[in-house]
């Protein structure tokens, strides 16, 4: 996808100086690979909207529930499916991360993508991986994103500044208004935003992996087509897509239909996905029941009506 830069207005002569130099500079920058090929997003994203209120209606609720403390969909170690099956899309540390004939590509890795992120310590565990490049996760809730940043300072993940005259970004500790706030640390950017977003942010063909733990599954069932047709938009021909969904396989009717999270077994993945033009194969690689391995979720789901439910992994490969 071709970005559209913002241009100076003609009538000021020291701006329109201003973004010539930094693009010159940023130029050499990509040319000699010192500026990682996302950091270009990151830099020229459209100025077209500003950033998703957390008081929207899509947001609220989510924002209420961090603002709570209510975030029992978090898990305090790197996910036990993720753990099994991180060769499935991440190369080994013994092996050379795959390369692609996309300009966008790095040699140093691959892009991994992690939606509607949270405080995930999936994204600390993707960014120690040698073979990759770059972790980018998205939420809608600043406090999710803060609370990361202080819990794995190691990662040192500042705040990052766009001149909101010019469009160019410098690093920095304060607010950005655009179609995101960004924090960027060693080898990850965190984006604060709406996740329909990314196409128009300029994020297209960009990632050659996305791993999705808890997210089709929290957002509305009217939403998920929409869901999946930005996946395939930000997703680089060849991707990799490793998803993990709940199924609420027995119990009440209403339990089995509440949510979130809600519930998504093979036929509906099937469904969503096998009907994307952009998807290649869909593979069921294992189940959990989530009630031996995290016992802890058992009276809580139980009290609400479900009587069994599974974690499903799925494998997703987008077409080359």
């Amino acid at each position: 996808m071709r970005i559209h830069h913002h241009q100076p207005k003609a009538s000021n002569t020291r701006r329109s100086m201003r973004p010539r130099l930094i693009h010159l500079c940023l130029g050499r920058l990509l040319i000699t690979g010192a500026i990682h090929p996302l950091t270009q997003v990151m830099a020229f994203a459209s100025k077209s909207s500003s950033v998703a209120s957390e008081q929207s209606e899509r947001l609220s609720p989510w924002t209420s529930r961090w603002k709570e403390s209510r975030i029992g969909w978090h898990e305090g170690d790197v996910n036990m499916a993720l753990k099994k099956y991180a060769h499935l899309i991440v190369p080994p540390a013994e092996e050379e991360a795959p390369s692609c004939s996309d300009s966008s590509s790095s040699s140093d890795g691959v892009s991994v993508f992690v939606p509607l992120c949270g405080k995930t310590v999936d994204m600390a565990f993707f960014a120690t991986q040698p073979n990759v490049a770059h972790v980018v996760g998205i939420d809608g809730v600043r406090k999710a994103l803060d609370e990361f940043a202080e819990e794995h300072s190691a990662l040192e993940i500042k705040q990052q500044e766009q001149d909101d005259t010019e469009g160019e970004t410098t690093t920095a500790t304060t607010t950005t208004t655009t179609h995101f706030e960004r924090f960027v640390g060693k080898k990850i950017t965190l984006l604060k935003g709406d996740f329909f977003d990314m196409e128009r942010a300029g994020f297209a063909n960009k990632f050659d992996v996305v791993w999705d733990r808890a997210s089709l599954v929290a957002i509305q069932p009217t939403l998920r087509e929409e869901y999946v047709k930005t996946i395939g938009t930000v997703a680089k021909p060849g991707a990799s897509i490793l998803l993990v969904t709940f199924d609420r396989r027995e119990g009440t009717l209403e339990a089995r239909k509440a949510g979130p999270p809600f519930s998504i077994d093979q036929a509906e993945v099937q469904r969503l996905f096998g009907s994307a033009d952009w998807v290649e194969s869909i593979q069921l690689v294992d189940e959990f029941d989530t009630f031996v391995t995290d016992p802890s979720r058992k009276e809580r789901f139980q009290s609400s009506g479900v009587t069994s439910l599974f974690e499903m992994v799925f494998l997703i490969k987008a077409k080359a």
